[in-house]
């Protein structure tokens, strides 16, 4: 039974829960491994060397140490980054492609948080932004760039309120409104609905917000609501852990293979959806169904909880968006479910009851009615990755 050390950045955060209950998933069909999760910076990964481990999976850390076990022909596989000749990553010139398409069709000027410091680790997000800024070019847009000179200070808590940084603030202020502005991560992402808070602008009429990878809890929890690229952790850790079994039991020829794994698409939330503060009755719906979508939900409820009649309400959803609430009900269960069957292994009865279908024939056939294919053909077409 192999003996696997993991080494994550943040034990809270849910890309990182992901990979790992990705990696979970891989040992526990290949003969359950033995393995530990050490925090970056801890004392106790200065002895992996020393504790009898067969490999280590390794998200960003100073490659001194990864050279270090290499030396000691101790196999390593990093996560969140291909610097290493043996990695697993997200697809960063997508994550930039899929953003640029996303806001380039709400039609406003766009603009971008970039980092400049010069000892930047992090070239992930740099490649993120860089396919940003090329494919809104590519589509005739000019694009505002802020250059920030080192992370935003974080709240004492990853779920914790953020109190803007000034340099962000003068930026955003200076802005020509309407505008756009894509976030290379979630707490990025935060830190500018913070500042449209603190300057009064509304959000998403005249900011709106993009960040990256879908922690629905901070997402569900920032007003309004946060729109993210959705991105595949569970699927970055489940395939570190399949590169670094092959490389324990030597059936790996290639000198390196590094896999990038692509985004799934947009969680498209309160931050970027089109103008409708002109009907609060229509806005407050749209919050209930997104906010409450997995749960049974009765379209007079909703009137009901809006203060207006069923009729009323099928009329005002028909007039902005062309669709009735049960469509957009249907349409935000589908899109959640898109995104569960390329991202994770979950079977479709638990898929079908987390996206309010009930059971598996009811959201098999809504799946091949709205989209033409069915569940299962729909998670093999999208399950690809690119090696590099």
């Amino acid at each position: 039974m192999p003996r696997v050390a993991v080494i994550i950045s943040f034990e809270a955060q849910e890309f990182c829960r992901s990979m790992l209950r990705g990696i979970t998933r891989f040992a526990n069909a290949h003969g359950a491994w033995e393995w530990e999760v050490f925090l970056v910076g801890s004392g106790e990964t200065k002895r992996i060397n020393t504790r009898n481990f067969d490999g280590v999976i390794v998200d960003a850390i100073q490659p001194t140490a990864i050279r270090k076990w290499e030396s000691s022909r101790l196999p390593v596989v990093q996560v969140f980054s291909n610097a290493h000749s043996f990695s697993v990553s997200h697809d960063e010139q997508q994550i930039g492609a899929v953003a640029a398409e996303h806001l380039c069709a709400l039609a406003k000027p766009l603009a971008t948080l970039e980092n400049s410091w010069v000892k930047d680790p992090n070239k992930w997000w740099r490649e993120r932004v860089s396919s940003f800024c090329q494919s809104a070019r590519n589509q005739g847009k000019n694009i505002e760039i802020c250059g920030l000179t080192s992370f935003p200070p974080r709240p004492a808590t990853f779920a914790g309120k953020w109190t803007p940084e000034p340099h962000i603030v003068r930026w955003v202020e200076s802005l020509q409104k309407p505008v756009s502005i894509f976030c290379a991560d979630i707490h990025l992402a935060r830190e500018a609905l913070a500042v449209c808070r603190l300057l009064k602008l509304s959000v998403p009429e005249e900011v709106s917000v993009l960040g990256v990878d879908d922690d629905e809890l901070l997402c569900l929890m920032e007003r309004p609501t946060l729109s993210v690229v959705i991105t595949q952790p569970e699927k970055v850790g489940y395939h570190a852990a399949e590169l670094l079994d092959q490389r324990i039991i030597s059936e790996l020829q290639s000198p390196r293979q590094r896999l990038l794994i692509p985004p799934t698409g947009v969680a498209d939330r309160g931050s970027t959806r089109p103008d409708l503060s002109d009907d609060a009755a229509l806005s407050k719906a749209l919050s209930l169904i997104q906010e409450n979508a997995a749960q049974p939900l009765n379209i007079d409820q909703i009137a009901r909880s809006v203060g207006v009649s069923r009729r009323s309400l099928e009329l005002r959803f028909q007039k902005q968006l062309g669709r009735s609430p049960h469509q957009e009900l249907v349409r935000i269960r589908l899109e959640k479910a898109k995104a569960l069957l390329v991202s994770t292994s979950l079977p479709l009865g638990q898929i079908s009851e987390r996206c309010g279908f009930g059971d598996p024939y009811n959201f098999s056939r809504a799946f091949r009615r709205e989209t033409g294919t069915s569940p299962r053909e729909h998670r093999l077409k999208h399950a690809g990755t690119h090696v590099l």
